[in-house]
């Protein structure tokens, strides 16, 4: 079940997340990201999700108009106040009275802004919309009554501005919009039925015209809300869609460097990680290491037991190597065939060849049937060669690599089952002195 942060905790907080906290609501569990995918083929028969996703989208909506809700608002009620200079002209000596109603609406309006930005209120904004909304129509039903006490018979059509502006500049969901158009409408013909003693033929004329107006007004914001669910989906879909591309693109960028037998770093991998661990220990000047290990006879191996019990021995010697890595920083590899690598930062040549050796001692110890074995007669065992050095910028990765391979290819000379170490020349090592 997904956990939909309560807005009434939020408060006026909400105004300072922007996209970052819309998008939170826009990233669905797989069960509702279903249903997104779902709706969007299907096509929306209405104005209402499933539960859970009708939750995310009433947050949403929230939060996405929030501001500019308060900004309508405020502008509405600003609109409002400007048509005192009309009432000026027209009213003469009784627009004093007009004005008062409309500083008094425009107040309320401002008050009800300033309230929702109350935690408990905030979650409310689209009823207090809709009261401010009302409270100026309301006003504007009174002004005309009192211009047409004066023989003042066109201010009736001025409510028809409150009805466009409520239902189709403020963003109000439709099932607050719908009874406010319902509640403008029958108030403006009581009004001008019992208030405003309009001559019957204009009365029917403005009948029509109201009528006309909020069903209008009522249809744009039917197809606003509409075309902002079907957007509320397409961008969720669309989050997912990313989503789900960059597990891929990662999960492929981690298989390019996973070599896929062993499940250790490829060759790929190694390359990269020791042009970095490189550069690193130049710039902080520590000593780097590399173990070059190789299984013995392994040629042999797979002529005895065939490629599907060596691709088996190489597993449990990758195993075995991975699980004896002390260190993040260590990087193991496959460096090719039956031959691994060892990567080995601020590590010194004598550290190096104990792992060593102790790496020779545990795979020996695994005790892989091996009757090819030239000794110890019948198992599995590697040779390792192990090099250092202090990177500079006159020395270069390449020395380091060869030198780990001549140290191996002399431990296979000595019998395998051994460590050989090799410095390249220029290493720069105190080897009196050298640490891990």
């Amino acid at each position: 079940m997904d956990q939909i942060v309560d807005l009434n905790r939020c408060g006026d907080a909400q105004n300072n997340n922007n996209m970052t906290s819309l998008a939170k609501y826009q990233d669905l569990s797989p069960q509702i990201e279903r249903q997104a995918r779902q709706t969007l083929e299907q096509g929306l028969s209405g104005l209402q999700f499933e539960a859970q996703l009708e939750s995310r989208f009433e947050h949403y909506f929230n939060l996405r108009y929030l501001h500019l809700n308060r900004v309508y608002a405020l502008a509405g009620a600003l609109i409002n106040s400007f048509f005192c200079f009309a009432d000026q002209l027209v009213l003469g000596p009784a627009a004093d009275d007009v004005l008062v109603v409309r500083v008094l609406a425009a107040v309320f309006v401002i008050g009800l802004v300033l309230l929702s930005h109350i935690g408990w209120f905030v979650q409310r904004i689209q009823m207090l919309l809709c009261l401010g909304a009302y409270s100026i129509q309301l006003s504007l039903i009174g002004i005309a009554a009192h211009a047409a006490q004066a023989g003042i018979f066109h201010y009736q059509s001025g409510t028809i501005i409150c009805v466009v502006f409520a239902l189709a500049v403020l963003r109000l969901q439709f099932q607050f919009a719908l009874p406010l158009a319902l509640m403008l409408w029958f108030s403006q013909i009581l009004g001008m039925h019992f208030f405003m003693a309009l001559p019957t033929t204009q009365f029917i004329e403005l009948l029509f015209i109201h009528t006309a107006v909020t069903i209008i007004a009522a249809m744009m914001g039917f197809r606003m809300e509409y075309e902002t669910r079907m957007n509320f989906l397409r961008q969720a879909v669309l989050r997912a869609d990313r989503r789900n591309l960059e597990d891929a693109r990662d999960e492929l960028r981690k298989l390019s460097l996973i070599d896929p037998l062993t499940a250790i770093a490829n060759r790929r991998h190694f390359d990269n990680a020791l042009q970095s661990e490189w550069n690193r220990a130049q710039r902080d000047q520590t000593p780097l290491a590399l173990i070059m290990l190789d299984v013995d006879h392994f040629k042999k191996y797979n002529d005895l037991y065939g490629h599907d019990q060596g691709d088996t021995c190489l597993i449990a010697v990758a195993t075995l190597l991975r699980n004896s890595m002390r260190r993040a920083t260590d990087t193991l590899a496959r460096y090719g065939g039956e031959e691994f690598a060892i990567i080995l930062a601020n590590t010194g040549p004598h550290t190096a060849s104990g792992i060593a050796k102790q790496l020779v001692k545990d795979v020996a110890g695994l005790k892989i049937l091996h009757k090819g074995a030239e000794e110890p007669v019948g198992i599995v065992t590697i040779s390792a060669g192990v090099s250092a050095i202090l990177p500079t910028a006159e020395s270069a990765k390449e020395q380091l690599l060869q030198a780990a391979d001549q140290a191996l290819y002399q431990a296979k000379r000595c019998g395998r089952n051994c460590v050989c170490e090799a410095l390249p020349a220029g290493n720069g090592i105190d080897t009196s002195s050298a640490t891990a």
